[in-house]
């Protein structure tokens, strides 16, 4: 197996400095459910070296993902603190749900008021718990936790690691953006491709690109019992178009949609009554308006009840994905990696994807899937006819899928290399803290 690319190299601080010592890192995730981010960490900390490294986590509150986590054991501590949240109009005594966002005005400024001075305390709160627990890095896994980190390494010299998992923020927070990744006390910024590395060009000498990685081991037929068709009365010789993640009208969802209605007109007439096409996920109560069900009411006006289904947010989508026969990737925005890409590509599951963000670099175009333009349902629906009518180009690009991610998405190969970068971007503790930048 090849190692994991790294566009740049790690930092160059000496990790012989620490051979002697154990890392001590507090890691602040943002991602309450477990969605890329958090997976992506956790096979980091799976497969990590703990006689190199005491792993601490810190997470918004308990879910899904803490669950996970605890679990499995692969921290020292999991702590929670509700002060600091996402969004400020968030009621005071719970999550955030959709209904907020309809919430009288008068609510929401009062909600600002209060929520505000908590992020801030819960700011405070996070400095301190790196000092008591003489946590020598601060790991900010997601856009929230890295805006938080690049606070506490300008205003309070707490060194911290980046790791990025976006491709693009607002506006307004780009200046403010730049001028926390410059710190010194940023010491170094992983991102998950290319693309994700373009959001900060201007530190490119202590940035490192680290495809996501998957579990092999997880990711095996002979290991996994599929429960989608056997769910949905699938026959086992229906062709199945899958689909899985967060439904939010940015993944391009309603694409899929229009071009199920044109794969079932233009198929010839006996695949089409056996063409089928699922998406596992929901969208989060986090986020404004309800695009599933929007999705939905698509399916029904097109007339693709019997033939599309939504099985809505499961916390293992292997069991699903495991029975798709093409994974579809219908993101319309610049996707900074595509998690569901090498998910696919672990079962031997060809993939239809958008040529969009760092997607491109993970799908190779004839060879292991096919990309598309973004937002075109004739494309879309011109490579799915592709592959319902040729089984064998599927189990050729499948097979082809299978081996690039055992070549360079493997998760054990990607612990170590994350490890060398947070060890590397440790210098060695001398009695006293860093200075502000």
């Amino acid at each position: 197996m090849t190692a994991l690319a790294l566009t740049i190299p790690i930092p160059s601080a000496s990790i012989e400095l620490r051979k002697q010592s154990q890392v001590r890192v507090l890691i602040f995730n943002d991602t309450p459910r477990n969605g890329g981010p958090g997976k992506v960490l956790l096979h980091f900390l799976r497969y990590v070296d703990k006689s190199r490294l005491s792993v601490a986590i810190h997470l918004m509150r308990a879910d899904v993902l803490s669950d996970i986590y605890a679990a499995e054991g692969v921290a020292d501590t999991i702590s929670f603190d509700a002060n600091l949240i996402e969004n400020p109009i968030q009621p005071l005594r719970r999550a955030m749900a959709r209904k907020d966002f309809e919430a009288p005005l008068w609510l929401k400024l009062f909600r600002v008021f209060v929520n505000v001075p908590r992020i801030f305390l819960g700011i405070g709160a996070l400095s301190a718990r790196m000092r008591r627990g003489k946590h020598d890095l601060l790991y900010c896994n997601g856009l929230y936790a890295v805006l938080i980190g690049g606070l506490l390494a300008r205003l309070a010299g707490v060194p911290v690691t980046w790791h990025l998992h976006d491709t693009s923020l607002p506006r307004a927070l780009r200046g403010i953006f730049q001028w926390m990744a410059k710190s010194p006390n940023v010491r170094w910024i992983i991102c998950v491709s290319k693309a994700s590395a373009g959001m900060v060009p201007f530190a490119a000498n202590k940035t490192s690109v680290v495809l996501n990685p998957v579990d092999l081991a997880e990711f095996s037929h002979t290991h996994m019992n599929p429960v989608l068709r056997r769910e949905q009365g699938w026959k086992a010789t229906d062709i199945i178009f899958g689909s899985h993640g967060r439904v939010v009208s940015r993944k391009g969802y309603q694409v899929m949609i229009h071009a199920a209605r044109l794969l079932v007109d233009r198929a010839p007439s006996d695949m089409a009554k056996s063409v089928r096409f699922v998406v596992v996920g929901d969208t989060p109560e986090d986020h404004p308006g309800n695009y599933l069900e929007e999705c939905r009411d698509l399916v029904k006006l097109l007339n693709l009840q019997d033939q599309f289904a939504f099985v809505g947010y499961r916390t293992d989508v292997r069991p699903y994905v495991a029975d798709y026969d093409v994974c579809i990737v219908p993101s319309i925005y610049a996707e900074p990696f595509g998690l569901t890409v090498v998910e696919a590509f672990a079962f031997g599951i060809p993939v239809i994807a958008s040529a969009v963000g760092g997607i491109p670099e993970i799908v190779q175009n004839e060879v292991t899937g096919l990309l598309v333009p973004p937002n075109d349902p004739d494309a879309l629906v011109s490579a799915m006819l592709i592959y319902l009518e040729n089984s064998a180009l599927r189990a050729k690009h499948g097979r082809a899928g299978r081996k690039y991610v055992q070549e360079h998405h493997d998760a054990r190969i990607y612990s170590a290399t994350i490890k060398d970068i947070v060890v590397s971007a440790c210098r060695p503790r001398v009695g006293s803290s860093n200075g502000r930048a």
